[in-house]
This record gives C-alpha cells, structure tokens and sequence, in this order.
C-alpha cells in the first residue's frame, strides 16, 4: 500500500514536467515569434563559391533570406535527380515565399563547372535568381559539408561511385543557423520542411499546411 502515494508522486511529478515543457516552448515561441519552436543546430561558416551563372555568391548574399540547402553533383546515377526534383517541388509549393533561396552544393565541382551546372539547373526549370547552384575547390566544399553542415562527403571508390555525401535537406533561418535535417527519402519529412519552412517566414506551425505535392515513392 506504502508505494501507491510514491507512485502517485512520481506520474504526478511526470505530468508537471510536461506541462512545464509545454508552457516554456508556447512561451519561448509567443516571445520570439513561430521561428522560436524549431531547433538550432548551428551557424553556417563562411563560403564563396560560383554560382551556374558564373556570379559569386557568399554566405553574407543570403543573410536576410530562408534557404534550403542540399549537396548533390550532376553526374550522380543515384538520388541526385530525385532531390532535385523534389526540392523544385518543395519550391513550387512554396511560392508564396519569394525571399526563400535554395542552394544546391556540387560535391563534384572538378567537373560541374559553371556551364554544367547551368544545363543541370535548366533541366529543372530552376530561377537562377532563386536557386544558387553552387562549385568552387573541392576541399573548399567538402569542408563546408563536414564541419559547418556536418554531413558526409568523401570521394567515392570507383567510377560509378565518384563521391559520397549525404542526401539530406537542410533548413537554414536568416541569420545563416541551422535550423532542422530532413531526410529527402522520406514524404513525411519533405512535408514537414515545406511547413519548416513556411514557419521560419512567421507562419504558426498550425497554420503551415503547405504539403508537399509529389506522391510517395
């Protein structure tokens, strides 16, 4: 009988601790708006690196916007062109956000040179204003990659392999922080980054239904 109040202690105690959770979170977002409810995960470093138009682009261009980035290379055989249609979707729902910039890293930029890039972005219907298809050195990029963006990319083993990287999303606020990952595989995730998304431009997270329109895989 003695251990029913302890018990009764103890589930009380863990249904306070979730109501304190809960009323810090809704307080921490009332006071720093929506944005506030996501994680940080980060600052983005510092890169300059060409875009498919041969421009410079910086990390300081895109202060003051919401971007998406990923890591891809034009040659891939793999999910490469899956990603990249898929952001261009997630971009298409996103319309009523034209600040938001997507950046797509090239982990192979010995080959995806500027001119590359452009024909790679121009199979996907890619605003070259909105979407940044990025190259420079290769040890450049794969520093960015492992150490500000903490993904994977390495050279590859054999040809039909020339590089390894990760093939998640990342979400990114306007102060260059890392914001949130999403796995590009999976719908649920891709959903949930559009809403991500819709939520860092001041939308509350109920009210960004903004769902992804490719089916599943």
């Amino acid at each position: 009988m003695s251990g029913r109040p302890r018990l009764s202690r103890i589930l009380l105690g863990g249904v306070l601790l979730v109501g304190l959770f809960f009323g810090l979170t809704a307080l921490r977002t009332k006071l720093g708006g929506p944005e506030a409810a996501l994680p940080t995960h980060g600052t983005v470093a510092d890169f300059a690196l060409q875009s498919q138009t041969g421009g410079r682009v910086t990390r300081d261009d895109l202060f003051g916007h919401v971007w998406i980035a990923d890591f891809i290379f034009t040659r891939c055989a793999g999910p490469c062109p899956r990603m990249t249609a898929d952001l261009a979707r997630i971009a298409g729902d996103l319309t009523a956000f034209p600040d938001l910039r997507l950046v797509s890293f090239s982990v192979d930029p010995e080959h995806d040179t500027p001119a590359v890039l452009a024909e790679y972005a121009a199979g996907y219907s890619a605003d070259p204003e909105r979407w940044y298809f990025l190259t420079g050195e290769k040890a450049a990029v794969f520093r960015l990659a492992t150490e500000s963006f903490r993904m994977g990319a390495a050279d590859g083993e054999n040809a039909e392999d020339p590089v390894l990287h990760s093939t998640r999303f990342v979400l990114v606020d306007r102060k260059g922080q890392i914001r949130g990952y999403y796995d590009s595989s999976d719908p649920g995730q891709l959903s949930a980054l559009s809403r991500d998304a819709a939520t860092l431009h001041g939308v509350p997270a109920r009210a960004a239904q903004a769902p992804l329109t490719s089916g599943t895989r």
